[in-house]
């Protein structure tokens, strides 16, 4: 039975991710904001106190390109430079309210694919489906790794 189980949740890993990878890309081209512009909104938003050159270590790109990354996104109003109070030669970076809103909206594109395809399903296998998952869910844990991203 293992290999079944494994076999089934590598195929649903790769489907959902597949589609929701799509939408994401998607969502990028629409809004103007390339994807690596779109990895940096989620470092900074993983980790607050962030600057320049950890997007760019990140990213791996060099700190000027990561730089020329982040302008655009500061001119959009997608994020906020602040002086480092320690250095000030040293720019934190952090998301504003447009920013976390807009972060949000991708999130929510990327699994409106998932929302589509469960009203397909009867009441019975929804609480199955909710069972089966929230099951997965406890198991790993997954709060401990990945911040909510809703307002």
């Amino acid at each position: 039975m293992a290999p079944e189980i494994s076999e089934t949740i590598r195929k649903w890993i790769k489907l959902s991710l597949s589609k929701s990878i799509y939408n994401i890309f998607k969502f990028s081209k629409e809004n103007d904001i390339s994807m690596p512009q779109i990895g940096a909104l989620i470092r900074i938003f993983r980790k607050s106190n962030c600057n320049v050159s950890v997007i760019g270590t990140d990213l791996g790109i060099s700190s000027a390109a990561a730089s020329q990354l982040l302008n655009r996104m500061v001119q959009l109003g997608l994020i906020e430079r602040s002086e480092d109070p320690n250095d000030r030669r040293i720019k934190n970076l952090s998301l504003s309210q447009k920013g976390l809103e807009f972060l949000n909206e991708c999130f929510q594109t990327s699994y409106k694919w998932f929302e589509d395809l469960i009203i397909t399903y009867s009441n019975d296998e929804k609480r199955e489906i909710v069972a089966v998952f929230n099951k997965l869910i406890n198991k790993i844990n997954i709060n401990n790794d990945v911040p909510d991203l809703e307002i």
